[in-house]
């Protein structure tokens, strides 16, 4: 049966890396994570889950990183794992059981190079999407002939010949998404930290009053049992702060 490897950079991410890693821990062999300097208490729940899952868990922290280390820690991983697959997670990527099990289907089947998948664009709560839902990543390669070339926010999968790896190998695309968080609130600290696309602190604006939509399928089972609501006065205020944003753009 096929080996799989999660691969988890991680900054900041205390109040979701704990779903994120718990929400695949069962359908992957290995999970591979490596620390940049966070300063909340993002190590501290991933020590708790070293606990929980011993085996399964290999942690180390690298400390403060630019972009160009990022994807050379990216590399590290990769030229590291010893699986058959690894798995692209970040700290805000939370999966549902029926989405990790169709991954496993399809990797048994091994048809396939690489997986890509939608996922929902959460603003303002677990419970809303942005409007649009054309969003697809790259998320799951077999191991081999995958490198990583570019830098953070360019970066990008090729083949060992230079070619982008999903546009050149055989692909399957999911039919279920994952949750991906990177609007709401990550951390209690560092809130000017660069994300893909922005601050954090100037994605958390946008909102489920004017964006949002609301997800029509059950959330991840880990956040089952918890209080994930945004209240409808933030929900206000979000979209307050958003059009004054826009409007100082013009």
């Amino acid at each position: 049966m096929p080996t799989i490897t999660a691969h988890c950079i991680i900054k900041n991410e205390e109040n979701f890396v704990g779903y994120a890693i718990k929400s695949v821990i069962d359908f992957v062999d290995t999970v591979l994570v490596f620390d940049t300097g966070s300063t909340d208490k993002t190590v501290n729940i991933v020590q708790g889950l070293i606990k929980e899952y011993p085996n399964k868990i290999i942690f180390e922290e690298k400390g403060e990183c630019d972009k160009i280390r990022h994807t050379q820690l990216h590399q590290e991983m990769v030229d590291r794992t010893k699986t058959d697959w690894f798995m692209i997670l970040d700290g805000d990527e939370v999966w549902t059981k029926r989405a990790m099990e169709e991954v496993k289907e399809i990797i048994e089947k091994g048809s396939f190079d690489g997986i890509k998948t939608g996922f929902y664009e959460c603003v303002g709560d677990i419970y809303h999407r942005h409007y649009k839902e054309s969003y697809v990543t790259a998320r799951f390669a077999k191991v081999g002939d995958a490198v990583w070339k570019g830098d953070y926010n360019q970066d990008k999968l090729c083949t060992k010949a230079g070619e982008d790896f999903f546009k050149t190998k055989n692909i399957y695309t999911l039919q279920n998404r994952f949750w991906h968080l990177t609007h709401l609130l990550r951390s209690a600290k560092d809130s000017s930290d660069y994300s893909s696309g922005g601050s954090r602190a100037g994605k958390r604006i946008k909102t489920y009053f004017f964006l949002g939509r609301t997800i029509s399928e059950p959330v991840p089972e880990v956040f089952n049992g918890g209080n994930f609501k945004l209240s409808m006065t933030r929900s206000l205020i979000n979209f307050a702060l958003l059009v004054i944003s826009r409007l100082k753009n013009l």
